[in-house]
């Protein structure tokens, strides 16, 4: 449990819908260029989203994490608000799943197909799902 006791509202939302809302002593998320930590009072800020895990801890001590791809952050009024492309919470990640993702990303970054960029996006993507997918297995694996 973290040794926080001020707490800020956390909400992450996807173009299906809402995805959390909870109270949270600390957040972190996967900005463009770089990792984001957040904790209450923090100044106002906003972000670009990169792909990767986006993670809060609730004042209770336990932590939930998402793997997110593209999208904004943003920071004001005491409330953290992720808008999000893609949001998979971590329960649902597969790491058979990741890796065939990533396979397919490298072969249309192999043949050149779609917008330039774009490849790369995907892959980077497929690469960090994959990532976060064998972290979490291993975690499992030693919890059990």
């Amino acid at each position: 449990m973290s040794n926080f006791t001020r707490i800020f509202k956390f909400e992450v939302l996807s173009p299906d819908g809402p995805v959390e809302s909870a109270l949270a002593v600390s957040a972190v998320f996967p900005a463009c260029d770089g990792q984001v930590g957040v904790l209450a009072g923090r100044a106002p800020l906003a972000a670009v989203l990169g792909p990767g895990a986006l993670s809060f801890e609730r004042p209770d001590g336990k932590v939930r994490e998402f793997f997110v791809t593209g999208g904004f952050a943003q920071m004001h009024g005491g409330t953290l608000t992720i808008l999000a492309e893609h949001c998979l919470p971590s329960s649902q990640l597969d790491h058979q799943i990741a890796w065939e993702e990533l396979r397919r990303a490298r072969e249309a970054a192999a043949k050149g197909s779609g917008r330039i960029g774009r490849c790369d996006e995907e892959l980077e993507a497929a690469r960090r799902k994959l990532t976060m997918a064998q972290r979490l297995m291993r975690q499992k694996k030693q919890a059990d």
